[in-house]
């Protein structure tokens, strides 16, 4: 079923509920998340779901996806676009699991990072997290969704640790 969302160009008041809500599920300086996405956002498209009326997803002016909304909980799932702007306004290795450089080609391969190729992460992950999976250089590799807590994650030898929502091309 193809659903057709209502798009609107992003105003300030927009950008203001996006920032904050980034800043707190990242746990991000506001106004830095703020001038970021004010930059990066400048002629993006909020979307809303036709049945619902309640924002589903940004897309950006070339058209790829941002964000998208969780309708559970409006919790944000971040795609390439806005995991690039996460790492570049993050200090190293907030929201991020390190992995092992020579595992990249095979992580690329699939969609989860298992837990022994872990090197290092956040210590306030926590399972169900939205975190970006960097090599050792942090060179961003992919986004997705932790499967362990940071303890878990460092210490497991099995296991998916992350599983991998979305890749970044050529890596």
């Amino acid at each position: 079923m193809d659903v057709t969302f209502n798009c609107i160009p992003i105003e300030e008041k927009e950008l203001r509920m996006l920032s904050y809500t980034v800043s707190i599920q990242f746990r991000l300086n506001l106004a830095r998340v703020y001038n970021e996405l004010r930059e990066a956002l400048n002629r993006a498209m909020l979307c809303y779901s036709p049945n619902t009326r309640r924002p589903r997803r940004v897309v950006d002016n070339s058209g790829r996806i941002v964000l998208t909304f969780r309708a559970s909980d409006f919790a944000i799932i971040p795609h390439i676009p806005l995991a690039k702007i996460l790492k570049k306004i993050s200090p190293y290795p907030k929201n991020r699991v390190v992995v092992a450089s020579i595992m990249v080609p095979d992580i690329v391969k699939s969609h989860s990072v298992f837990a022994k190729h872990v090197i290092e992460a956040d210590e306030l992950i926590r399972i169900h997290d939205e975190v970006l999976v960097v090599d050792e250089q942090d060179t961003l590799i992919g986004v997705g969704r932790s499967k362990m807590d940071y303890d878990t994650m460092i210490t497991s030898t099995y296991g998916v640790a992350v599983e991998l929502r979305e890749k970044v091309c050529g890596v």
